[in-house]
């Protein structure tokens, strides 16, 4: 008897050193959730888009995350007259593909990005991102928020960058681009959506710390730009003023912006170009066209003034994208043949003006600030 009432005893014992009450389910390893990537972000490039994103370091009750697998990318798209790009759930009824695996290897840092670039847009047409993080079959995180575009290609740089000197102002003048960076013509209808942003520093001496570039005028709708020399805004003609540091010139470059909504997609920037310098860059070339001929192609161009002065570059950019110079001595005429046995692919084609010392057996190198690029031409050879 007294030995069943010790077991009895050692029976209630255990109960109460256990304790009661209800106890949470066991986790098993590698289904608590991590937390989801933050900070998702676009950049369009010209063979479609590259995405980065925060990667994250802890789950979602703070833990360091262990045995990360990689990334979910998510992707819809659309037409672009579908809905609006700043729509508050522009995504909410959006259908998406098949997930996107990214594998990631390595160590986890705080604040490290990850990156995937798709190339595999099409021009004119919506597209939504959302990524989330995998650990394993059972742990995901939610998706991300997402990031939403209408992809075009930026577009080609600006051309025939020069200024025209006037008693009190300069004029900056180009000409505006004539293709997207893929090569694409810009239409008749996307001319509307270009405008220009207008950059100046000052150049300093070899050795001095360049200047900041700063913006002189944004959301430009014209090709050209006058500029007050006598460092004043000029209220009565609108022109912006110019402050160059005593002893040095100022430098500008010009890039076109493609808008399309709200969207803005810089372009590539053009050449710089000084001012003052010893004496203004000739004119550009205008007007170039390509005729493809059965053996050879032949191109022609507009030039307002010809003079012993001036003299051409011809230059050419194949498939490879090596540029060659097709002509060893400057030209005279407006125009040119190309009798290269070309294979086949896109070419592109554009003459540069030059101003020219003594003759034409002594250019001013090509490059300089005293020169000028005419608009691009693209054929295609089959």
């Amino acid at each position: 008897m007294a030995k069943r009432a010790k077991f009895i005893g050692i029976i209630i014992a255990f109960f109460f050193l256990t304790g009661c009450g209800r106890k949470s389910p066991p986790v098993p390893p590698g289904t608590l959730r991590p937390m989801p990537p933050s900070d998702l972000r676009f950049t369009i490039t010209k063979d479609g888009v590259s995405l980065s994103w925060e990667i994250p370091v802890r789950n979602t009750d703070g833990s360091p995350i262990f045995g990360l697998k990689g990334f979910e990318i998510l992707k819809a798209s659309s037409s672009s007259s579908s809905s609006s790009s700043h729509a508050s759930c522009a995504s909410c009824d959006a259908v998406f593909s098949a997930p996107i695996w990214v594998p990631f290897s390595g160590h986890l840092t705080q604040g490290e990005r990850m990156t995937y670039e798709d190339y595999t847009l099409k021009k004119g047409i919506r597209y939504i991102y959302k990524v989330r993080t995998v650990k394993g079959l059972f742990s995901k995180s939610i998706y991300s928020e997402p990031v939403e575009f209408i992809w075009y290609p930026p577009l080609s740089a600006i051309t025939g960058l020069t200024y025209t000197k006037k008693e009190d102002f300069v004029i900056l003048s180009w000409n505006g681009p004539a293709y997207f960076s893929d090569g694409a013509p810009v239409m008749e209808d996307e001319l509307s959506h270009i405008s220009y942003t207008v950059l100046m520093r000052n150049r300093v001496a070899q050795g001095e710390k360049a200047g900041r570039w700063e913006t002189v005028k944004d959301n430009l709708k014209k090709d050209e730009l006058r500029l007050n020399i006598k460092g004043l805004k000029d209220k009565k003609e609108g022109a912006m003023p110019i402050n160059p540091i005593k002893n040095h010139e100022v430098i500008f470059k010009v890039f076109p912006v493609f808008h399309i909504g709200k969207q803005e997609i810089r372009g590539e920037a053009s050449e710089v170009i000084a001012y003052p310098d010893k004496e203004p860059s000739p004119p550009p070339p205008k007007g170039l066209i390509a005729i493809k001929n059965e053996d050879y192609i032949e191109l022609y161009w507009d030039y307002p003034e010809l003079s012993a002065n001036i003299g051409f570059w011809v230059f050419r950019k194949g498939p490879s994208d090596i540029i060659f110079r097709l002509n060893s001595s400057l030209i005279k005429d407006t125009v040119f043949k190309d009798i290269t046995l070309l294979p086949a692919g896109k070419y592109v084609y554009w003459v540069e003006a030059v101003w020219v010392k003594s003759g034409l057996d002594r250019a001013i190198e090509s490059g300089s600030a005293l020169h000028s690029i005419s608009n691009r031409v693209t054929i295609e050879i089959e």
